[in-house]
């Protein structure tokens, strides 16, 4: 009996010594932990990323403008190519060209 008692004794003794010593590792821990700047690295991520959007949407909203322009040119009827196109086919029919 006096070995059991004994051995439960010093099962209580490891197991508080262990439980104290981790608490206090856990509690250095959460001490440092606001220190570390863990949030740091991903800030940096995303501002990277939302630079590179804005290029490209910048890149996009500039393709966007010339295309327009392109769009109204061609609706303008400036283009010589409707002309260019008949005039050849008029010179293939008639042998001239």
């Amino acid at each position: 009996l006096w070995l059991l008692i004994w051995g439960f004794v010093l099962r209580w003794l490891v197991f508080r010594l262990l439980r104290i010593g981790l608490d206090s590792d856990l509690k250095r821990l959460l001490d440092r932990l606001p220190e570390a700047r863990l949030i740091d690295p991903l800030l940096t991520d995303h501002r990277q990323a939302v630079e590179t959007i804005g290029q490209f949407w910048a890149e996009a909203e500039r393709l966007e403008r010339e295309a327009k322009l392109l769009m109204a040119g061609q609706q303008e009827g400036s283009s010589d190519l409707g002309r260019l196109r008949s005039g050849g086919e008029e010179r293939a029919t008639t042998g001239l060209g």
